[in-house]
């Protein structure tokens, strides 16, 4: 007859450990409850939406820096003949 009991490895038996859930906190052991859940998809939210500030104020100083430089390279020949 098939055993359905729960199946460790033999090394973390060794090691006085046994393996833990793929969903669970690595500091219980236990699966992380929904306000848990929440808090940390609010911090990545939070966290992204700085990520999408910064991203957006690094583009439009290079979109700044470029319209510099192209404006000096545009009046460079002119320059030049002065």
């Amino acid at each position: 007859m098939k055993d359905d009991k729960k199946r460790t490895n033999p090394a973390a038996l060794r090691r006085g450990t046994e393996e833990q859930p793929r969903d669970a906190a690595p500091e219980t052991g236990m699966p992380p409850d929904e306000t848990e859940l929440r808090r940390l998809l609010q911090e990545l939210r939070d966290h992204q939406a700085i990520l999408e500030r910064k991203l957006a104020e690094r583009t439009s100083d290079l979109d700044l820096y470029r319209n510099y430089l192209w404006t000096f390279l545009n009046n460079l020949p002119m320059l030049a003949w002065l």
